[in-house]
């Protein structure tokens, strides 16, 4: 997912937070128990337990050429995920050759639940994501599709929640070609190829910790 290229092409992702993928019954099978158990210790508002990710990933793009100049449009996409710590350790192994503070691997889903962009991202339908909390109230995300694993960004934890922004700019390329570029409807044509900016804006939970009352 750079989360821009290696992300959006190859695969695509998330399961919506309800929604069970269609590859997760061969996948890897984890322990979900995020919720089921209310924490009545002082700690848990102080150390969450994030022992999931889900949430929301947002592709935020602006047209800067052709003919949908001007214009803007936003996928958003759903994740789901499974702890696979203990079965993938292999790739685990991996992981922490690039994130030695990674400490629990993700299999990760992804749907579109809203909204179709020309050009829009493929977000694979699974994948493995970690998160490195060794800063204090701040989590890296680190991401692997086809390739290697590469750290995405960072964002605040707010109790179990935080947003991590990737910005995915257009690098040009030559002629019409390169960066990001489409000829996808209403694209299509001469002196019509699109070209946009991009910015991935990820909603994320990645726990069971108990929200204070209101």
């Amino acid at each position: 997912m750079s989360l821009p290229r290696t992300l959006r092409s190859p695969l695509l992702l998330i399961a919506a937070l309800s929604f069970a993928p269609a590859g997760c019954a061969d996948g890897i099978i984890g322990v979900d128990d995020d919720d089921d158990v209310p924490g009545d210790d002082d700690d848990a508002a102080e150390t969450p337990l994030f022992d999931q990710a889900s949430g929301t990933v947002e592709y935020a793009m602006s047209y800067n050429d052709g003919a949908l100049e001007g214009e803007e449009c936003v996928e958003t996409y759903g994740l789901s995920s499974v702890d696979a710590t203990e079965q993938a350790t292999t790739e685990l192994a991996r992981l922490q050759e690039a994130c030695p503070g990674c400490g629990a691997l993700f299999q990760g889903f992804f749907n579109d639940i809203d909204v179709e962009c020309a050009g829009g991202p493929d977000l694979p339908e699974d994948n493995f994501l970690s998160f490195d909390l060794t800063v204090e109230g701040v989590a890296t995300m680190w991401w692997k599709a086809d390739g290697d694993w590469i750290e995405l960004g960072s964002g605040t934890i707010d109790f179990d929640e935080v947003v991590i922004e990737v910005e995915d700019p257009d690098t040009g390329g030559w002629g019409g070609w390169g960066g990001n570029s489409t000829n996808d409807d209403p694209c299509a044509g001469f002196g019509n190829r699109c070209r946009w900016d991009g910015l991935y804006i990820n909603h994320l939970d990645l726990g069971s910790t108990d929200r204070p009352e209101e």
